[in-house]
């Protein structure tokens, strides 16, 4: 009898998280992110998404906000991918709380 064992890909939630939240204090940290990064680099799947947002907005030359995610996520029929609006707030509030502790972890 073949035993198969079931592995997980490497990855951090955390550090998917600090991308996004980076992104959202300062807007213009998306050309940066996107030199090396695609929505199918993020495990997460609402990150992956919430990725291609920020990068659909970013190619409008649009500021990426909390109300132009929303208003993205909403025209894609893509806020439920994610959790649901509350679960969009929630993820927003996450995401710009994120690269301040990591600084705070650092000090």
């Amino acid at each position: 009898m073949d035993n198969v064992v079931s592995q997980q890909i490497p990855h951090d939630s955390e550090a998917e998280k600090a991308v996004l939240g980076a992104v959202f204090l300062d807007p213009e940290a998306i050309i940066d992110a996107s030199d090396v990064l695609q929505p199918d680099d993020f495990y997460e799947h609402a990150n992956r998404i919430v990725f291609q947002a920020m990068l659909n907005i970013s190619d409008r030359e649009e500021v990426i906000d909390p109300v132009t995610l929303q208003d993205e996520l909403k025209k894609n029929n893509q806020v439920d991918d994610i959790g649901g609006l509350p679960m969009l707030q929630n993820y927003q509030w996450q995401l710009q709380q994120q690269p301040m502790l990591l600084t705070t972890q650092k000090l």
